[in-house]
């Protein structure tokens, strides 16, 4: 995925970083560090379960950017992507 992402920000003009890249999916925010007892009985539940086969048909790139108040996500670009590039 990695690849595939940094060679659609090539032509922008958009090289990548000298950090790790880690491709994730976000289901779920916490507001706080502080223990939450369900969702870690969830995850230890269900860690080794497959959750689903999807298919990706585009990558949104988004900005994270943090104040007092919280982080604001601003979406920077959107890339459709052809099916099967991942098969």
């Amino acid at each position: 995925l990695r690849v595939v992402v940094c060679n659609a920000l090539a032509p922008l003009g958009i090289l990548p970083a000298d950090v790790m890249f880690t491709p994730h999916l976000t289901l779920a925010r916490l507001k706080s560090r502080a223990p939450y007892p369900s969702v870690h009985r969830f995850m230890a539940e269900y860690v080794n379960e497959p959750w689903a086969d999807i298919a990706v048909t585009e990558v949104l790139l988004f900005a994270s950017i943090n104040s007092p108040q919280g982080v604001t996500y601003l979406p920077l670009h959107r890339f459709g992507l052809k099916r099967g590039l991942f098969d």
